[in-house]
């Protein structure tokens, strides 16, 4: 019957040799950059079904969601030119006066009054007023996002490094053969 012997020495060396470091970096990049992929798909989710209402206008912020592959792994962002006020919504902001003529446009484009543009204008003024007195809540789409998906992240991240370099995880087939005399 075919034999493979594998000394301790031999393993030892591989593991001092950096192919074995190498093979798990490998694995462990290509999980990451599966996850960012992935977590695109979950942040817009999150921006569509956040309660108690979706943080979706134009879809400006659901199209700045982006990952993008790095040297050592991936990074998700969300915002940029396309909508800088991302942070804004993520985190909140202090009180602050806001310009009135974006505010009535978000209003007569959301619906929220009868169309009737003095309501409109009444209405605008409202929030004006209010996001002067206490600001913008944070709502955390996107950390929200990656806390409800971290176990799906690391589960991408160890396939990857499983397929990588299967000899580490996987057993030999029919399982350890138990001793005979």
């Amino acid at each position: 019957m075919p034999t493979q012997v594998i000394k301790i020495d031999k393993l030892a060396k591989y593991l001092r040799s950096g192919q074995c470091r190498s093979v798990l970096v490998a694995g462990a990049i290509t999980g990451m950059r599966e996850a960012a992929a992935y977590m695109e798909g979950q942040v817009v989710l999150s921006i569509e079904t956040w309660e108690p209402f979706p943080l979706v206008d134009r879809g400006f912020l659901k199209g700045s969601v982006r990952s993008f592959p790095q040297k050592m792994g991936a990074r998700v962002e969300v915002g940029g030119d396309l909508a800088k006020y991302a942070r804004d919504i993520e985190y909140g902001t202090r009180a602050y006066w806001i310009p009135l003529p974006p505010l009535i446009r978000w209003v007569a484009r959301k619906g929220i009054t009868n169309g009737n543009p003095l309501d409109v204008l009444r209405f605008a003024r409202y929030v004006r007023r209010k996001i002067g007195e206490n600001g913008f809540e944070p709502r955390p789409f996107f950390e929200d996002a990656f806390d409800l998906n971290e176990p799906v992240i690391k589960a991408l991240v160890i396939h990857n490094v499983k397929k990588m370099a299967p000899m580490f995880f996987n057993p030999p087939p029919g399982g350890a053969k138990p001793k005979t005399k």
